[in-house]
């Protein structure tokens, strides 16, 4: 067993716990299918019915769609899932290169919703969740990877070994916290208030 196989057994070992931790929660589908694409796509492409990178395309749209299911009234968005469908369909034909593109492109389009739902609830709530914060810096983990191992293969190896390790410390606290633990809750209000005391207050001493 290579070490980089035993790494991504492990990885999913780690994966399978944050979806109960979630359960009932609006983010539960988008961890059940983290969880279980591992093991599916790997499992598949072992038994040659799929390759791994189509299999990997195609558990990122049905993220997207758990994602952003619940704004498809919303005719932005419908039209956002149409293309990004159209965009898949041409991964049972192309290359790798396509495939990889289209997983960069899926996930960054996860990134925007974690990070609109970041601004959203800074916006309503003067508060930081330390929660959705975790969920961008995973996204941009599975990004970057993608993305040094195309720049640099033997640098993609090695971040490969180093994102792996840190998004299995990230499924730990998501095994852990809820997206509505108030722990996880930053009041940038009274940051903001310690600031300006602490940088205007001597004028006014």
């Amino acid at each position: 067993m290579t070490t980089m196989y035993f790494i991504m057994l492990l990885s999913m070992f780690f994966w399978l716990f944050p979806p109960i931790r979630q359960y009932k929660t609006d983010l539960f589908w988008y961890f059940f299918i983290l969880a279980i694409s591992d093991p599916i796509s790997v499992g598949l492409s072992r038994a040659g019915i799929l390759s791994l990178l189509i299999g990997y395309a195609i558990s990122g749209f049905i993220l997207i769609f758990s994602l952003y299911g619940s704004y498809r009234k919303n005719w932005h968005v419908r039209a956002i899932l149409l293309i990004l469908f159209i965009m898949l369909i041409p991964v049972f034909f192309m290359s790798s290169n396509y495939h990889y593109g289209i997983f960069i492109t899926f996930h960054i389009t996860i990134l925007f919703f974690f990070l609109w739902h970041s601004v959203n609830f800074i916006g309503v709530h003067s508060k930081l969740n330390i929660f959705t914060i975790m969920l961008v810096l995973y996204e941009l983990s599975l990004i970057l990877k993608v993305v040094t191992l195309l720049s640099d293969v033997k640098a993609g190896v090695a971040f490969f070994f180093i994102t792996d390790i840190f998004q299995m410390l990230i499924a730990v606290f998501f095994t852990i916290f809820k997206e509505n633990d108030s722990r996880l809750f930053i009041n940038l209000k009274t940051i903001w208030t310690h600031i300006a005391k602490d940088h205007f207050g001597k004028y006014y001493a």
